[in-house]
């Protein structure tokens, strides 16, 4: 076999074929990775040839793997096989390895256990830590092997000391168990924590269950071992995800609210467990019972009918209830209920009053309702100086419907000197975060000329996105500015859909954009549209 201190003869290669194969390599590894078309692939088999034949290792070793892939049976073993063979001899790990897969399937050659051992004992040694995986799988699997290859846990400590998860993973059942070593939960803690930490899913299972049973680690923690399980549900694994559900449902049961909420969300949610409503509201309920995150979410439940029949007023009195012991959202849905007259009478007073409560909490969306209250006189008198500075608070905040109204009050002086080119930037970033009502005032601004160039090709871009979106008025306005460029032909009418969106002021369940709102035909492609065209001046 090929090792470092093998004597073989390593191919010497001109420098100016160097490039040549290597720039053909790149290009076939272009081709396989960024057509499924015949023609291209065809070209990937023959640059890859190319390469291989001047003497890239790597193409030699991607050429195998390539007709690996393509064949549905023998038809390019020989080829597979002398193209690894070939690698090899030059001490290729990568090669050494898929040689000794060819020699244990028979791909090409006679098969030969004994033969595929060496080969991938070669290839660990030369770094491979795939092939220290396989060389102590068989280790394992044959306490007296017929080669003398060591024990299973020196060849799992060479994979694990080049971080391979999966060796980790097997040393920590080596120590756990005390399997051919030493038994030390010590040790066995530390190999599982970094194949854990690495994503490895039976090593998160793992520490789950040691901090559960706490043997070794000086007491069970059942929070540290719900963590764990957590992280490996995650990955839909099962065991930890009914490990987790136990577990917080026995410490729900112990009556902290933190955690009878969140299982009521893993129940509304079906994370983890298929969805039950019902349970859901039964666990909100008895976290209502001692906290004011329980009385929100116990409101929102009879307020959408989350397994319960909707019914306004209980959720406007739990939405109270959470206000009154200084719940944010509490507060936020009690000046919505107040404003709309939900589950209660209108009382724009009090709306008021409730809506401020919440934006000195830093509530994005009631600071966006303040101005609107602050400018409209809801509730209060009309104040378009604090209009502006809360739209602005909740535009720094990322309400894209506040950046909006920033940009109008900047157009029309409200609350703040008249400045076209701020309006002009501030509808710019509403649009970009979704707005679509910005589109149309955009598409003035690029028209007359506003805070930005003149513009009507940009101007009738944003002038049909906004029409895409349903906007009213954008019709209108696309089909002037047509008339006005060509007034010899009538102005095309793209039609818009009509079935999903009517702009009127949004609505929102705590910070989540109702689902009236939050569906269109607003997408990346469309983004890309008008940041292209219509926001570049």
């Amino acid at each position: 076999m090929w090792t470092r201190d093998s004597p073989c003869r390593l191919v010497a290669i001109h420098p100016v074929h160097r490039r040549d194969m290597h720039s053909e390599y790149v290009m076939a590894y272009f081709y396989q990775n960024c057509s499924d078309s015949s023609n291209r692939q065809a070209k990937a088999l023959r640059l890859l040839r190319s390469s291989a034949k001047k003497g890239f290792d790597g193409a030699k070793v991607r050429l195998g793997a390539y007709l690996t892939r393509l064949s549905q049976n023998q038809d390019h073993a020989h080829e597979i096989f002398n193209s690894y063979l070939d690698a090899a001899r030059n001490l290729h790990p990568d090669a050494q390895f898929h040689l000794a897969n060819c020699y244990e399937l028979g791909l090409g050659v006679v098969p030969s256990i004994s033969t595929a051992l060496k080969l991938y004992a070669d290839a660990a040694n030369n770094g491979h830590h795939k092939a220290s995986m396989w060389v102590a799988r068989y280790c394992e699997r044959d306490r007296n092997p017929r080669l003398s290859l060591g024990r299973a846990l020196g060849w799992y400590q060479r994979a694990a000391d080049l971080w391979y998860p999966e060796a980790e993973y097997k040393l920590g059942q080596f120590y756990e168990t005390g399997q051919d070593v030493a038994m030390d939960l010590s040790v066995a803690l530390y190999w599982y924590q970094k194949a854990a930490k690495q994503g490895h899913v039976l090593a998160q299972h793992a520490l789950g269950q040691i901090y559960e049973k706490g043997t070794g680690v000086g007491g069970a923690d059942l929070l540290l071992a719900l963590e764990w399980f957590t992280f490996a549900a995650k990955q839909n694994h099962e065991p930890s995800k009914q490990a987790s559900l136990r577990l917080w449902t026995l410490l729900a049961n112990q009556g902290s609210s933190e955690f009878q909420l969140k299982l009521a969300e893993i129940y509304e949610h079906g994370t983890s467990v298929p969805r039950d409503l019902g349970a859901a509201f039964s666990w909100y309920s008895k976290a209502a019972e001692n906290s004011p995150e329980g009385l929100y979410h116990l409101g929102r439940c009879y307020s959408t009918g989350v397994g319960c029949q909707p019914n306004p007023s209980l959720a406007f009195d739990y939405y109270r209830q959470a206000a009154d012991r200084g719940h944010t959202e509490g507060r936020y849905n009690t000046a919505r209920c107040y404003e709309d007259g939900l589950g209660t009478d209108k009382n724009q007073n009090e709306a008021m009053v409730h809506y401020e409560q919440a934006a000195l909490q830093g509530h994005k969306r009631a600071c966006h309702d303040l101005g609107r209250c602050f400018e409209n006189a809801i509730g209060t008198v009309k104040d378009p100086i604090k209009a502006f500075t809360w739209y602005q608070k909740a535009a720094d905040m990322g309400v894209a419907e506040s950046i909006w109204h920033v940009g109008r009050c900047h157009e029309r002086g409200i609350g703040t000197t008249q400045d076209h080119q701020a309006a002009f930037k501030r509808y710019r970033d509403a649009a970009k975060s979704g707005n679509h009502s910005a589109m149309l005032d955009l598409g003035r601004c690029h028209e007359q000329g506003l805070g930005t160039v003149m513009d009507q090709e940009a101007a009738l871009k944003c002038y049909h996105c906004a029409i895409e979106s349903n906007v009213a008025g954008a019709q209108e306005a696309y089909q002037a500015l047509q008339r006005a460029l060509n007034p010899e032909h009538p102005a095309a009418q793209p039609q818009a859909p009509l079935e999903w969106f009517t702009v009127s002021e949004r609505r929102y369940t705590g910070d989540q954009v109702d689902p009236e709102y939050s569906q269109g035909p607003w997408s990346a492609a469309t983004d890309e549209h008008w940041t292209n065209s219509c926001t570049s001046a």
